[in-house]
């Protein structure tokens, strides 16, 4: 038997009406759709940072990550969407599969931005060839280097417009033995015919 009072707390306490079940289903509704509109906001924003990177074949480490979160993203848009418009009985198992494909989409573009900002870029096989010959000059440490050689350089050097070009070629290229690891050479661009193999 309860206290006099004890009883009189119970009944001056405000009683929580528990909230209608349609009232939870919109709310979660709302919140699906942000959600929708944030994962597509992601996926519009990996997709162009794809589109910005230069064409390399193989393809950069980064791109595949990069292609790997894209992924996720759309997972996450497809979900979150599914939830938004879809039966109020598997919003909440929807909700967890777009939350999970997100949380795990920006882990990769982490992880991407990583390896973008610290892996040295992917060098390819290129063709040099001087055409200017009078405007040509000797290079001290190659003192044999050849009037056309293969060398390697990246695909931002192929394809900009800069006045000089870096491509690196082996020591036997070069003509000399103290270049174990090879050496960038920084080539007028005027002066030369670049070609990718």
């Amino acid at each position: 038997m309860m206290s006099p009072e004890v009883s009189e707390i119970a009944r001056t306490q405000p009683q929580r009406s528990p909230e209608p079940a349609g009232e939870r289903s919109d709310a979660a509704a709302a919140s699906a759709r942000f959600l929708t509109g944030l994962a597509a906001a992601a996926a519009t924003v990996v997709a162009a940072a794809l589109l910005a990177e230069p064409e390399i074949i193989p393809a950069a480490p980064w791109t595949i990550v990069g292609i790997v979160a894209l992924v996720l993203f759309l997972v996450s848009l497809v979900g979150f969407a599914a939830a938004a418009w879809g039966p109020t009985s598997r919003r909440r198992r929807l909700m967890r599969v777009g939350g999970l494909s997100g949380v795990a989409g920006l882990a990769v573009v982490c992880v991407a931005l990583a390896m973008r900002l610290f892996l040295p870029l992917p060098l390819q096989t290129v063709l040099v060839q001087f055409s200017d010959l009078a405007g040509r000059v000797q290079i001290e440490y190659c003192p044999t280097l050849p009037q056309s050689f293969a060398g390697s350089a990246t695909a931002a050097e192929l394809q900009g417009t800069a006045a000089v070009v870096a491509v690196k070629v082996t020591g036997e290229v070069c003509g000399s033995e103290e270049f174990a690891d090879g050496v960038w050479l920084y080539l007028t661009r005027s002066s030369i015919t670049l070609g990718a193999e």
